[in-house]
């Protein structure tokens, strides 16, 4: 979590520092320039962090699977999640998450 405020603390410099010119895209992960990264580039980055951090090797999308399955298991609202994952039809986010449900 901590890696989040610091990321969220340098956009935050970042858009004072560059003023009018600044790009606000909302992109956790983004190129300098705060551009979206491709997704093959995002996924080299990411695999070269968890070697970095000695971490398991996990996909982008299986933490997104695992971010729905969580909120889904914490009682949060379908259609919360639904929203949140960009599913047009909630039967998707029904038919994937709740087999997670007792």
């Amino acid at each position: 979590m901590s890696m989040l405020k610091e990321a969220r603390n340098q956009y935050v410099k970042d858009k004072d520092a560059y003023g009018f010119g600044f790009q606000d895209l909302n992109f956790v992960i983004h190129q300098n320039d705060r551009s979206p990264f491709k997704p093959d580039s995002t996924a080299q980055k990411w695999s070269r962090f968890l070697e970095t951090h000695h971490l398991l090797k996990i996909r982008l999308h299986d933490l997104r699977h695992s971010n729905a399955t969580a909120l889904i298991q914490a009682g949060t609202n379908p259609k919360v999640v639904q929203q949140r994952l960009g599913h047009s039809d909630i039967n998707t986010t029904l038919n994937t998450y709740t087999h997670v449900l007792p």
